[in-house]
């Protein structure tokens, strides 16, 4: 991809604007594009501050304006826009929003390139693995898809329960879902649940739901260069020659991502679904130089 893309803002508090800068310095390495920001009002993305009036105005008048990209930054989580960056801003959200309109416009990056996994713009819509992960439901909950078995999540036991194996529960694990669309479940419906369907472990289903993301593309909570290491190989990954082979050569010595498909020979998408499960599960520990040690 030649050429820079320019990243413009309108009415951003000078706190934000420091956050946006610092961030900015952070993503820049993992940017599929290059980038800049610029003061002026004509940048391919425009982020436009809608918590004041001023700044809903403007957004009214720029996001209905032929060949204008537009973003909303606001802390209003049912503010209603096809992209949004969220206060307090982060990190991933945007790296992603930056990376969608460069591949949107030039197309994907080079095959060998590490791509970042997308991630829902929707508040508090995730995929199954992302919702296990940050502990959605902290009690039982019933899940429903048209034409997929009901699937049970019970975290108090860390169990699930359905009437079929892992791999039909593709609709549940491919798209996105609401953290509200679960249905509440109380003691006693988990109970007749229980006698009627088998208990699996919670952290199966975490472990194969973080292998189902994306197509090979790396979650945005890991780097391409980040150091990571394992302490242990996963029960879920000796069946596997592949994984147990990643999770023994972490073990053995830290690695970038980069690294481990050198040293393990294998395909990128077959270390970035690896990586992408043991993420989910909580089983990496990754080491950012200008950041900190993270257990992930």
């Amino acid at each position: 991809m030649e050429g820079t893309l320019t990243l413009s803002t309108a009415g951003l508090t000078s706190k934000d604007h420091t956050v946006l800068k610092s961030l900015f310095s952070l993503v820049e390495r993992d940017l599929d594009k290059s980038w800049r920001l610029t003061p002026e009002a004509d940048g391919d993305i425009f982020l436009v501050d809608v918590d004041s009036d001023d700044g809903r105005m403007l957004w009214g008048q720029l996001s209905n304006t032929p060949g204008h990209k537009c973003a909303a930054v606001t802390r209003d989580r049912a503010f209603d826009a096809p992209h949004l960056l969220h206060k307090p801003l982060r990190r991933r959200e945007l790296l992603q929003l930056l990376n969608e309109y460069a591949v949107a416009s030039f197309g994907p990056a080079e095959e060998d390139a590490w791509l970042p996994l997308a991630m829902s713009h929707k508040p508090d819509h995730y995929t199954l693995a992302e919702h296990l992960r940050r502990r959605s439901w902290t009690s039982g909950v019933l899940l429903r898809r048209p034409g997929a078995p009901d699937l049970v999540l019970d975290p108090g036991s860390g169990s699930w329960y359905a009437d079929a194996e892992l791999s039909t529960l593709a609709s549940y694990l491919n798209q996105e879902i609401g953290v509200h669309e679960a249905y509440p479940l109380g003691q006693r419906d988990l109970l007749e649940f229980s006698r009627h369907l088998p208990r699996r472990a919670m952290i199966d289903l975490q472990w194969y739901a973080g292998l189902s993301l994306g197509n090979g593309q790396l979650h945005p909570d890991i780097h391409s260069n980040d150091r990571i290491g394992m302490m242990r190989v996963p029960h879920q990954a000796k069946a596997n020659g592949d994984h147990r082979r990643i999770a023994e050569a972490l073990i053995s010595r830290p690695s970038t991502p980069e690294q481990l498909v050198e040293r393990c020979n294998l395909p990128i998408n077959v270390v970035a679904r690896f990586l992408n499960a043991c993420l989910m599960c909580g089983w990496l520990i990754v080491d950012r130089s200008e950041e900190q040690l993270i257990a992930a």
